[in-house]
């Protein structure tokens, strides 16, 4: 997961200067978080809890913040807000930094023009996304992707997550959900596989050095495929989730946002829940996390949309 030399890297060294500025402006600011670790009885993943530590603030909207809600009646990306821009990554996309922020340096990479954020990825979209995952330093970057309320989308203008890993310091490097998907898709960079050993319909696939934006548009597609995810007469998709990193990309497809207290968005399903309630944790205590992220997906039993 490290990056591809000292000009990619110098990426995320402009993306902590902004960060540091908007920060001491006030144009951005961070959530405090007690971060907590419950272990899924089932699997043995030790999940990451983060507790809003004030939660007087659960009701403050952000841009794109780690929570899910339904969205602002405003669009904050056009236009979006000078202090929280970074750099242009192409013509069709741009950079911007997370407004109310849980891990710091937390960025989106936003479509220029509007599109939907329920419509089906463009190769573009991917293509600015990896160029940031690449960029970052070891340990690297975890991107997430929301398709649909239902999937935890705060915002209907397309944006894809980005941020830096570890997700808190003195866990491992990589999201906690990766060892259980890594090894599930078995050695080398292959085809888009089904993860039956998982309580919801999900889909993965391993990336490996030679991934590039053709081909992980490609394998974007076949785990839609697999998911039963379908774009409909109205050019949307059903609701569903998508973690990337440089390692592997995971598709988890969603019937709900909640699991009771719980809002669960694409996050959840790379191993960490941010919760505005001490309900919400012990919720998560008592069930099981694999056991909310089941609740909010898909069962393997139903048949595709």
């Amino acid at each position: 997961m490290a990056s591809r030399g000292g000009v990619a890297n110098s990426l995320w060294t402009e993306i902590g200067e902004r960060y540091d500025q908007a920060q001491g402006s006030g144009a951005a600011s961070t959530t405090p978080t007690e971060v907590q670790r419950v272990r899924d009885g089932d699997t043995g993943v030790e999940f990451i809890v983060q507790v809003a530590a004030n939660l007087q603030h659960k009701a403050r909207s952000s841009s794109a913040t780690l929570s899910v809600g339904r969205p602002p009646p405003h669009n904050p990306f056009l236009p979006y807000e000078e202090a929280l821009w970074v750099r242009h990554l192409s013509p069709t996309h741009t950079l911007l930094l997370n407004k109310f922020n849980v891990v710091p340096r937390h960025v989106l990479v936003v479509t220029r023009e509007f599109a939907p954020q329920s419509g089906l990825l463009a190769e573009a979209d991917l293509a600015a996304t990896w160029e940031v995952l690449q960029a970052a330093p070891s340990p690297g970057a975890l991107a997430f992707f929301n398709s649909g309320p239902d999937a935890g989308a705060s915002q209907p203008h397309r944006h894809f997550q980005v941020v830096p890993l570890p997700l808190v310091p003195g866990t491992g490097p990589g999201p906690p959900m990766a060892g259980p998907v890594l090894r599930a898709l078995g050695d080398g960079p292959g085809e888009a596989r089904p993860m039956p050993t998982l309580p919801f319909r999900s889909w993965a696939a391993r990336l490996g050095p030679g991934t590039n934006p053709p081909a992980l548009h490609r394998l974007y597609l076949d785990l839609l495929a697999g998911g039963g995810v379908r774009e409909g007469t109205d050019g949307l998709t059903p609701d569903h989730n998508l973690v990337l990193t440089t390692d592997y990309l995971h598709l988890a497809v969603r019937r709900r946002e909640r699991a009771g207290p719980v809002a669960c968005n694409a996050l959840g399903f790379a191993g960490t829940f941010f919760v505005k309630s001490r309900e919400a944790l012990e919720h998560v205590r008592r069930e099981g996390p694999m056991a909310v992220l089941a609740a909010v997906g898909v069962p393997w039993a139903d048949p595709p949309a």
